[in-house]
């Protein structure tokens, strides 16, 4: 049984909760500025020790010198993404953020830092809630939208989830801690249908057997009750929101002079799979292109080492999966963008 998270806050010494170093808006999640925080038993890695800090913009990553001119360097790339981009689990020089500024500076002599704009839960709306509020504080040379399946999750939950009346509660509570990535637990709420069909997590239990991994049917069944989450991708409907968004992020990119990527991070379960279902990827590749955006497919890179383990869970990359994140993205970047 791993031991439990347990994090101080340094400044103070004193422990506090998840809940705490999370501000809630309108516009969405973010991270409190200013962090200093030692995390002991990591979510989901149990890592035994591990540092977070945050700078005054919230954001995981090392302090910047704010309102640079257009031609300051480092050149700056900012990275949009929810928690498996953040990799709060994770030292930071384990996290694919990290490790592409290694790579890029063996070949670009240390004139590229990179910006961890990851928040834990968030979806495409308020990533670029965040863009638009750091923008000029930053001013990226380049944007990448790190995409995961889940991004058409609007601020305040998809509409069947409103239906709990305890989730606001919850989001404050210190019982987030306790139920974070509680596996077992998720799977006894699923087991004895306690939330209901608006459990966010209900297709955990469908994942207890291996038939995702060689019955296409099956992995679809599962999709389907993932439609909260990750299985939000394999629904037509998500699509309108995502088009709709990306397109906005277009405007901006054109509108403030910065190069964007997308780049799309698969379920685990596509890359354990004996087949290939490859949606999501599609849909997103296609739209990539009808809007002129560069774009890279994460799945094939991290299926070419599927004999590895890869993920603590259903989507967060472990040190290796960082790293395969990180190569290709560094090769994608040198080849088709001049920094």
């Amino acid at each position: 049984m791993p031991s439990p998270v347990k994090i101080i806050d340094n400044r103070t010494k004193k422990r506090i909760w998840l809940s705490e170093v999370i501000e809630s808006s309108k516009k969405g999640k973010r991270f409190k500025p200013n962090l200093d925080l030692t995390v002991y038993n990591a979510w989901m890695s149990n890592y035994p020790m591990l540092k977070l800090k945050t700078d005054s913009l919230g954001l995981r990553s090392r302090d910047l010198d704010l309102n640079p001119t257009l031609k300051s360097t480092p050149i700056r790339l900012l990275f949009l993404g929810d928690s498996i981009t953040w990799s709060g689990y994770l030292p930071e020089e384990n996290t694919f953020v990290f490790m592409l500024q290694e790579l890029l500076n063996k070949k670009e002599r240390n004139k590229v830092i990179t910006i961890n704009g990851g928040i834990g839960d968030v979806g495409i709306e308020e990533e670029i809630s965040l863009l638009n509020e750091a923008y000029e504080k930053i001013r990226p040379r380049m944007v990448i939208l790190m995409f995961y399946l889940n991004d058409s999750r609007p601020p305040a939950g998809f509409e069947s989830e409103k239906k709990l009346a305890w989730a606001k509660f919850l989001q404050k509570s210190r019982l987030i801690d306790i139920v974070y990535n509680n596996f077992q637990l998720q799977l006894y709420f699923m087991r004895h249908n306690i939330l209901g069909k608006s459990y966010r997590y209900r297709w955990l239990y469908m994942s207890k057997t291996d038939k995702w991994k060689k019955d296409p049917v099956y992995f679809g069944d599962m999709a389907k009750e993932a439609d909260l989450d990750w299985g939000a991708a394999w629904n037509e409907d998500s699509w309108e929101v995502i088009k709709k968004n990306i397109m906005e992020l277009k405007k901006t990119a054109i509108e403030k002079d910065f190069n964007l990527l997308i780049a799309c991070l698969p379920v685990s379960f596509q890359v354990y799979s004996d087949f290939l279902d490859t949606r999501p990827q599609d849909k997103i590749a296609s739209i990539a292109l009808s809007e002129n955006i560069k774009f890279i497919d994460l799945l094939p890179a991290l299926r070419r080492n599927n004999k590895l383990a890869l993920f603590y869970d259903h989507c967060h990359l472990n040190a290796e999966g960082q790293r395969i994140v990180a190569g290709d993205l560094a090769e994608y970047i040198l080849n088709h963008f001049e920094l």
